[in-house]
Formats: structure tokens, sequence, C-alpha cells
């Protein structure tokens, strides 16, 4: 599913189907949080405190590093989730 507009209180999201969907905005943003992998469930995205805490750095280094690498996603005003997945290839190249 691709978000593709925000407006005030939905998320229009299209499905490779076809299907376009109105989503209240913060049902999206609180599945986009908790999007997990089924198989071994892991965690797809955290805030940058659970990041933090997950990769043993200070939250404030976590936050520059994680934006530098462009694993950062900013919903909203305030609202930032970090993609595990891209702080996992960038590692893997050190």
């Amino acid at each position: 599913m691709d978000k593709v507009k925000r407006e005030k209180e939905f998320v229009e999201c299209r499905q490779p189907n076809g299907v376009i969907s109105m989503v209240p905005s913060y049902i999206f943003d609180r599945v986009l949080y908790e999007t997990r992998h089924e198989k071994d469930h892991l965690v797809m995205y955290v805030t940058y405190k659970e990041g933090a805490e997950m990769y043993r750095m200070s939250e404030k280094f976590f936050r520059e590093w994680v934006n530098e690498i462009g694993a950062a996603k900013h919903l909203t005003q305030g609202k930032v989730i970090v993609s595990i997945k891209k702080i996992e290839e960038f590692l893997k190249y050190l």
C-alpha cells in the first residue's frame, strides 16, 4: 500500500490491485510505525529513543546519524520513524 497524499484527517492509499482507500491519518501512522516482519517478528521501524537503545548509543548521536544516512522518515511535524532495514543495509558495508 503506497501513501499517495495526505489531507487533514485522511490518507489516500492505493493498493496494487487498483483499490483506493481513505484511511484516518492517525491509524495510517500507527500501522506504519508498527509494521513487523511476519517470519521473525523483526520490528521494521522504531523511534529515535528505541533505536538509540537498540544500537547502544546516545539518542542525540543516533538522531544525527540516521538523518545523515537517510534512514529517518518524517511523517508529520514531530513524528519521525527510523527504518531498521536502511540502517542494516548501511552497516553491511562498514
